[in-house]
């Protein structure tokens, strides 16, 4: 478990836009048996959250908060690289943000837990228009597609891209995940219940073991 003083380390060096410091941190914190998802959620999740905060109460600029963004995506991986994998499983996954979602840590965290499961993952990034998905679930037809969105007003974008996939592939299995989720859940579930959401790491972490 992650320590407050670990984590209070972290952010102040994150603040300050210091990615060294970030990175021993990290490499401590994985040398001494702590997990990714630990990492992701009680450092990188915990510290994005806050800096949000400050933004949105302009108490920092978009520039601190860039450098923030950028650091964590580095330190992801970093740990990607590091971290020994699970074993590989036959299950294969895109994981992408939708057309105009441009906040991609999220979706970088998940397909970073997807391949240290095992699994055979494509990370296309942030604002993938739909149909250059459908185009890339066609050449590599995997098992699963998984869709992030953190701004909730990308939630129709969201729906939108779900249909186009099924008006493709009909069977096509779809996880969906991310911040902006919540304003539209009451329409997934009633109008696509066979989508699998994950709203954090641990319901991801259940899906991938139940998926073994």
């Amino acid at each position: 478990m992650i320590k407050q003083v670990q984590y209070l380390e972290f952010f102040d060096s994150l603040l300050n836009g210091d990615k060294e410091a970030c990175k021993r941190i990290c490499l401590t914190l994985l040398e001494n048996g702590e997990s990714p998802k630990s990492i992701y959620l009680d450092l990188f999740q915990k510290s994005l959250y806050r800096i949000g905060k400050l933004w949105e109460d302009g108490k920092i600029n978009i520039a601190d908060e860039h450098v923030a963004t950028t650091i964590i995506d580095h330190l992801i991986t970093m740990i990607s690289d590091k971290v020994r994998k699970e074993e590989d499983v036959d299950n294969s996954v895109i994981v992408t943000c939708v057309d105009k979602e441009f906040h991609q840590i999220g979706a970088k965290m998940v397909a970073n837990f997807f391949e240290i499961n095992g699994w055979q993952t494509f990370y296309l990034g942030a604002n993938t228009p739909a149909r250059e998905l459908v185009r890339y679930i066609e050449e590599k037809q995997p098992d699963y597609v998984g869709l992030s969105i953190n701004f909730h007003l990308n939630g129709l974008r969201l729906l939108e891209t779900i249909d186009n996939i099924r008006k493709k592939f009909p069977e096509q299995k779809i996880i969906i995940g991310g911040q902006g989720i919540t304003g539209i859940r009451a329409e997934i579930d009633k109008n696509y219940p066979d989508v699998v959401v994950c709203e954090s790491l641990e319901q991801l972490e259940e899906f991938i073991s139940k998926s073994r």
